[in-house]
């Protein structure tokens, strides 16, 4: 039934197009002034014959085109599909990533929190020995200073001895009798001989 009404459309409308052909050529058919059946002929054929090619897609391509067509439309859902679940992996992985460089940022701060401590703790201990270093360095300059003054003063003693010594021998002979020579000469051997 669907197909004779279907069947019955289409020759309704290739009736309609034929009697169309008819009456808009044979205004031309006039305007040439030759009344010629041939080319209103091989038009109402070309149309028939495009009519017949419709019917015959219509009726035999329909059911593969239709299936064709809706194979395509699952191959397409499925492919969407497929993009669809690939785009949620790729925004799971770019979610994944994202906090995984939030998390490294997060560790490279400690790490450097770490080493800045790590640098100033080890900035204080290479001040720290150099202060004791410097302290060092300075206790050893005072000795050496005070070593310096004790032999100036050994070495100025020293010189203020053999000058005295010097003016004394210039002036003790005559001064000193042979008595006192003896004398001085006996305390110096008894002070030898008691210690």
């Amino acid at each position: 039934m669907i197909a004779t009404g279907r069947a019955e459309r289409l020759i309704t409308i290739v009736v309609m197009a034929v009697v169309l052909l008819a009456l808009t050529s044979s205004g031309a058919i006039a305007a040439e002034g030759q009344p010629g059946w041939r080319p209103i002929f091989d038009l109402v054929m070309r149309w028939l014959n495009f009519l017949i090619l419709v019917f015959i897609i219509v009726k035999f391509a329909r059911r593969p085109l239709k299936a064709f067509l809706t194979r395509q439309k699952e191959d397409i859902a499925a492919e969407i599909d497929r993009l669809e679940q690939a785009k949620a992996a790729l925004t799971a992985r770019v979610q994944e990533t994202n906090t995984q460089l939030e998390e490294s940022n997060l560790r490279f701060e400690k790490l450097k929190e770490r080493i800045v401590l790590s640098g100033e703790k080890r900035k204080q201990e290479l001040i720290d020995e150099a202060n004791r270093e410097s302290e060092f360095l300075l206790e050893g300059a005072k000795r050496r200073i005070d070593n310096q003054v004790l032999q100036a003063k050994k070495s100025l003693r020293d010189d203020l001895i053999d000058t005295a010594f010097e003016r004394a021998l210039e002036k003790l002979p005559g001064v000193i009798t042979s008595e006192d020579t003896q004398r001085l000469t006996r305390q110096y051997l008894d002070s030898t001989l008691q210690d």
